[in-house]
């Protein structure tokens, strides 16, 4: 499967921003997990979903607030699709039945799914390569964490096709 992820990146040009997001892009990928590859859209990943994203864009642009906005729509989709099977799931039911019954119903995969930091629940990641899951890690990231040493860095999204 494919998607679009997003990295949030500070830098202080549009290359240093590519440079940044590539290095955590590589780290998501390594030995394949959670992603099996990437394209950044500087080196491919157009190819695949066509002119839907420039290959970087700052972050208080409109197509960058855009970026930033479907990913985090994403997430949120996605969280509430999980939780929302875990709940059909173990409605009514005594823990003994949940636990006998974990690996029916794909229970087990729903629990990760919302637990966890990467991989193809997570649409949207920080400088460090770390998944972007609750709002309040989102809003850090888009005040730059309100550390000095970014105030003279340019916020940047750069989105990438990822395999999983």
């Amino acid at each position: 499967m494919h998607m679009i992820i997003r990295n949030i990146v500070y830098a202080n040009s549009e290359k240093e921003a590519l440079s940044v997001a590539r290095n955590n892009f590589e780290n998501l990928c390594e030995g394949q997990r959670p992603f099996d590859y990437y394209d950044m859209f500087d080196n491919g990943g157009a190819s695949y979903w066509g002119g839907k994203y420039p290959e970087v864009a700052d972050v208080t642009s409109k197509i960058g607030r855009k970026m930033v906005v479907e990913g985090w729509k994403a997430t949120l989709r996605d969280m509430r699709y999980h939780l929302r099977k875990i709940k059909e799931i173990t409605e009514g039911k005594k823990v003994t039945e949940i636990m006998r019954g974990i690996r029916k119903d794909w229970l087990q995969y729903h629990y990760k799914s919302v637990g966890d930091y990467y991989g193809d629940s997570v649409w949207l990641y920080d400088g460090d390569g770390e998944g972007i899951k609750d709002r309040e890690h989102l809003d850090n990231v888009l005040n730059k964490w309100g550390n000095k040493d970014y105030k003279d860095l340019n916020v940047y999204v750069v989105p990438a096709d990822v395999h999983y």
